[in-house]
């Protein structure tokens, strides 16, 4: 998936949890005051692990899907987010995990074992070539469904939400 799906859908996600949380308790959920984390949260792993895998380590690894794509990363950063939660009352580290782990839900992570349950099928993660990203990512947009529609649903949601947010603040 690529830019849109991620940030488009994730913010989807957690209008829909705030909606539904505000039905259940008649609480409010201020989604504008997190809007930036929802969005760092939704792109933390492609932020870390493009410029890793794909640039710092082109010819050993070459893979944008490394270390921040693996379950040990989310439950270290939900560990990181509950820590934060109950020390200091704050529930930014909490935020950004439920972005990732949005992220890796929406790269359907699952399918990809070695990566996914990193370290447990060895320390190696597998090996791709980042010189052909640009032209995978051209060619899934343009001829798989399974890319452009969530792109498409992403950039719909981004146009519906965003604009609502700006407003409100």
């Amino acid at each position: 998936m690529l830019l849109f799906g991620h940030l488009g859908i994730t913010l989807g996600v957690f209008e829909a949890g705030a909606s539904i949380s505000r039905w259940g308790k008649g609480k409010k959920i201020d989604l504008e005051s997190i809007f930036p984390l929802i969005l760092i949260g939704s792109m933390l792993p492609d932020i870390i692990d493009k410029p890793l895998g794909g640039i710092i380590f082109k010819n050993q690894i070459g893979n944008g899907r490394i270390y921040a794509h693996t379950l040990l990363f989310l439950l270290g950063l939900f560990a990181i987010g509950i820590y934060f939660r109950r020390r200091f009352h704050s529930n930014t580290g909490l935020i950004l995990a439920m972005g990732c782990l949005i992220h890796e839900g929406l790269d359907e992570l699952w399918l990809q074992p070695f990566t996914f349950f990193w370290p447990l099928y060895g320390w190696a993660f597998p090996k791709e070539n980042s010189e052909e990203w640009l032209h995978m990512w051209i060619s899934g947009l343009l001829n798989n469904p399974g890319v452009y529609i969530p792109e498409l649903i992403g950039v719909a949601l981004l146009l519906g939400l965003v604009p609502g947010f700006v407003r409100r603040k």
